[in-house]
């Protein structure tokens, strides 16, 4: 599964991987690929939340994907490489073959599909894509486009699922408002 943004998308990461523990529960091998090379948004997450991986570039090495959790392990190609050369490698051609042999379910991170085009080169390694877009600022244009995109390079298994990052920033002013509900509601004892 290949999931994706029409922009490069903050919350992808932390979609992935709630996306990626569904399917290890589920008693499913699961392994995320991190194939967004600009932004890197798994790296970028897992380092915010201290979890460090040591990144392999090819798949020579005996194991290149390291475990985060049971039934779900995750691969990150170096940052500094050029996104196009790292996927169309014939290296990444055999990551790609060895993981699908190991695993039941690989969820491949892609670019962007608007601003990239290097995400093309990725749907030839996959069966379905999930276009994630930002509630706030998404545009329905912008979702038609990315969906039109993937479907002109043939893959027709395609979801949009749309994510609200905002939500973070007012989740303080509703519990603030609700203990002052809570607050109001309760009476006070006289003396």
């Amino acid at each position: 599964t290949l999931v994706t943004s029409p922009l490069p998308l903050k919350a992808l990461a932390k979609f992935v991987l709630a996306y990626a523990q569904q399917s290890s529960l589920q008693e499913r091998k699961t392994l995320i690929i991190d194939f967004d090379l600009m932004t890197t948004p798994l790296t970028t997450y897992l380092e915010t939340h201290h979890v460090s991986l040591k990144k392999k570039t090819t798949s020579k090495s005996e194991n290149p994907f390291q475990t985060l959790k049971p039934n779900l392990d995750v691969y990150v190609p170096e940052k500094n490489l050029v996104p196009a050369t790292v996927i169309r490698a014939e290296d990444t051609l055999t990551l790609i073959q060895q993981a699908k042999k190991k695993y039941d379910h690989v969820i491949i991170i892609g670019p962007s599909v608007l601003p990239d085009a290097s995400v093309m080169s990725i749907i030839s390694y996959v069966n379905s894509a999930i276009i994630v877009s930002r509630a706030e600022d998404t545009t329905t244009t912008q979702v038609i486009k990315s969906y039109n995109a993937l479907v002109e390079a043939n893959l027709v298994a395609i979801e949009n699922v749309i994510v609200n990052e905002r939500i973070k920033y007012t989740y303080p002013f509703i519990r603030e408002w609700l203990t002052k509900m809570i607050q109001a509601q309760t009476p006070v004892k006289k003396k």
